[in-house]
């Protein structure tokens, strides 16, 4: 599948069209399936915002590989949320401050 089929299925999700063009390579195989069930058509758009998918502040303080493998990103993610799920303030805290150089919101979850 083409960068660009993936891109125009895909275009629901709230990742910048720049991003998944230069990364498509890194997708997983889960996501080019979902893709080629894709019948959505959809014009390729500048995002207003972008959002990672909520993180475990607990596990992403303590785990660099949960680091590595959830928290990707590149410069046309902006402006960036990081949503982080969380229950204890010093641990969030600290998660918060991890990401704090590559984002500009950090979305706390405490529900």
């Amino acid at each position: 599948m083409s960068s660009r089929s993936l891109i125009q299925c895909l275009n629901f999700l709230p990742l910048d069209v720049n991003c998944i063009t230069n990364h498509a390579s890194e997708f997983s195989a889960s996501w080019f399936k979902l893709a080629k069930q894709c019948k959505i058509v959809v014009s390729l758009a500048i995002t207003e915002a972008t959002y990672t998918p909520m993180l475990h502040s607990h596990i992403f303080t303590e785990t660099e590989k949960y680091r590595d493998q959830e928290f990707t990103t590149c410069k046309e993610d902006r402006p960036l949320f990081v949503p982080f799920c969380a229950n204890d303030p010093d641990i969030l805290l600290e998660a918060a401050k991890r990401v704090e150089p590559f984002c500009d919101y950090v979305d706390i979850n405490l529900g």
